[in-house]
């Protein structure tokens, strides 16, 4: 379980007219965005989010390269969610190609313990990990209750640790961000990708 604390509202989320990255919205982004970082607190949303996450699968077997919205079952999950509901949380997901040699224990174990110090640090919502295909690739994502728990968990020890494996442990690597965003009234989310995510893929050379 995670711990349910106070109420927590974005700015104008009812008023999103198309993509949150279109100028129409740029200034509701730099909102969100600044409330996403300052959230130290989970919220009652936040709880529900986690508990009906626990739904949470794959609709296809071609998930590690299947763009994200299309990846997992979000529909089943949103319509768990209260209809009055309404938030914005933030994904990170990484995707990977891992190398012939690496040392598969080095990086679960690695992996296990950045997972459990995000979980002590709070915020983390969900976390799944999915298997290696035959060409060694692989998809980890986490939903957060916010964008500034995430940047926190990346300053902790045990994640350094995993992130100083990834140039030894993997061919190619991508981190991608998302809002996950839920509006009052309706029963589906949307999946807006983060305009930082548009730069090139980690390859080794």
């Amino acid at each position: 379980m995670i711990a349910s604390h106070t109420s927590f509202n974005y700015p104008n989320l009812g008023q999103l007219d198309g993509p949150l990255d279109s100028h129409r919205n740029e200034n509701m982004a730099a909102e969100w965005e600044e409330a996403s970082d300052s959230k130290t607190e989970t919220s009652a949303a936040d709880e529900l989010l986690y508990n009906a996450l626990k739904g949470l699968t794959t609709t296809t077997p071609a998930y590690r390269k299947t763009p994200l919205a299309e990846t997992f079952n979000w529909g089943d999950v949103s319509r768990q969610l209260p209809i009055e509901l309404a938030g914005v949380w933030y994904i990170v997901a990484f995707r990977s190609v891992r190398r012939a040699d690496a040392d598969h224990k080095a990086l679960y174990d690695a992996d296990f313990a950045a997972h459990e110090e995000a979980k002590n640090s709070g915020g983390i919502l969900k976390y799944w990990y999915g298997d290696l295909d035959a060409d060694r690739r692989c998809l980890a994502m986490c939903v957060w209750a916010g964008r500034g728990f995430a940047r926190r968990a990346t300053r902790k020890p045990k994640h350094l640790v995993a992130v100083g494996l990834a140039a030894r442990m993997y061919d190619e690597y991508r981190l991608e961000r998302y809002w996950l965003i839920k509006v009052a009234g309706s029963t589906e989310f949307r999946i807006e990708e983060l305009t930082d995510n548009r730069h090139p893929v980690w390859k080794r050379n």
